[in-house]
């Protein structure tokens, strides 16, 4: 699928029901490398015919597309409420105190599905012209929240679709007062991939959509045409969204960092609320050079029915943690112990931004780990003269002793997701 330039964009929208495309409300500053493709992953027959050396033409068909995606962000101060919503599958936006709103992110385990969401992504070619691809039925596979040292904060999203279509619109429509029969002589060239699309045009009532595909001239609508009608102008599918983005006030997290710290480890966790912190007893660990937090959400994406596809449902969610530390007086016997007697650990890491909130506050990202044990990396190896580094591996744990596994919180003058 086509590669990122400056003139692409990408935006998302929430879905009211799985696979029903509906027009984006955030658009993201995506990094080069992203993008968005679509199989369609067709049917060929493979009937024998004498003299035919070749898969006939007329014996291939459209099956159970899919599409996927990779969408790397940078982390800033404002704007990325919805992916993260996505991801996590619980979110809470609550008011603290003049500007500043505190986002709760909880990874629940009660839901059997995720919040499904429509991507689109606008493509310009080498002659400025601009291509809307509308993915509809979207599901977030995983996330990945990087924050190397000195650098920027991302954000890296692998991305499941269930759909993939492109706004047209021809003038040769045709219907009848209260038949949802949708007709085109020449202009449409309807196809199975048009079913579910939204249809709009003179005498089809607002947010109809296609039920059923008949032919290559003529669908069967979700609702009945209030008119009779030729020569009808007709749109199927979502026209392109304008991006907007974020005011200039918006800052990048970088390697700022709030006065507690980046990093504290062991103790016990106080896991944040809709309006107050996580807080924690562990140890402030002061060498920390970088760290990730990967979070699966273990999809079942094999929910193929016949000619459709249901929405994935999650299974077990898998979270890991990853710290760049050296290996020094205060946290080095802390974690190389807790590896070798696999003790549970609370985690707690922050990354901030430049950009005040008000009251001494300001704007900074949180995620709070009730328990986590370290999987390798806290025992040492040598170095030749260098300081000692170990890449620690933890993963994240249900100890029961919290509501939730894992928590992200985002503090931001945004006022809504």
């Amino acid at each position: 699928m086509p590669f990122t330039t400056v003139d692409h964009s990408v935006g998302f929208g929430t879905e009211s029901a799985f696979g029903l495309a509906v027009a984006p409300t955030r658009h993201f500053e995506w990094l080069d490398g992203s993008g968005l493709d679509y199989d369609a992953n067709p049917n060929q027959g493979e009937g024998l015919r004498q003299g035919s050396k070749f898969p006939r033409s007329d014996r291939r068909s459209v099956g159970i597309g899919r599409g996927d995606g990779k969408i790397k962000l940078e982390l800033a101060s404002k704007g990325l409420g919805l992916p993260l919503s996505y991801a996590f599958g619980t979110a809470v936006s609550t008011l603290v105190s003049g500007s500043m709103y505190q986002e709760l992110f909880t990874a629940t385990t009660t839901a059997t599905t995720l919040p499904s969401f429509t991507a689109q992504e606008g493509i310009v070619d080498s002659g400025g012209n601009m291509t809307a691809l509308t993915f509809g039925g979207c599901s977030m596979k995983s996330v990945d929240i990087k924050q190397p040292v000195g650098g920027i904060a991302t954000l890296d999203m692998d991305i499941d679709t269930r759909s993939m279509h492109v706004v047209r619109t021809f003038t040769d429509g045709a219907t009848t007062n209260t038949s949802p029969i949708l007709t085109s002589a020449a202009g449409a060239v309807f196809t199975l991939n048009d079913v579910g699309r939204s249809v709009t045009g003179t005498g089809i009532p607002a947010l109809t959509t296609i039920l059923s595909w008949q032919s290559a001239t003529q669908v069967t609508m979700s609702a009945n045409a209030s008119a009779t009608g030729a020569a009808v102008s007709v749109t199927i599918g979502l026209a392109y969204t304008t991006p907007t983005y974020p005011g200039a006030t918006a800052a990048l997290y970088t390697s700022t960092l709030p006065t507690v710290g980046a990093l504290t480890i062991g103790g016990t966790v106080t896991v944040p609320t809709t309006t107050a912190l996580a807080t924690s007893s562990g140890t402030v660990a002061p060498g920390l050079k970088g760290w990730s937090l990967s979070l699966d959400n273990g999809l079942d994406l094999k929910r193929d029915t016949v000619g459709d596809r249901r929405q994935p449902i999650t299974g077990m969610r898998k979270g890991q943690l990853s710290l760049t530390i050296e290996y020094d007086t205060t946290t080095g016997a802390l974690l190389r112990e807790a590896q070798a007697n696999q003790t549970g650990l609370g985690v707690l890491l922050q990354a901030g931004a430049i950009e005040s909130l008000g009251s001494a506050q300001t704007a900074l990202l949180q995620v709070a780990v009730p328990v986590a044990k370290i999987d390798k990396g806290a025992i040492p190896m040598p170095t030749a003269g260098d300081t000692v580094v170990t890449d620690v591996a933890l993963t994240v744990l249900d100890g029961l002793s919290a509501a939730q596994a894992l928590y992200l919180v985002m503090r931001t003058a945004d006022t809504v997701l």
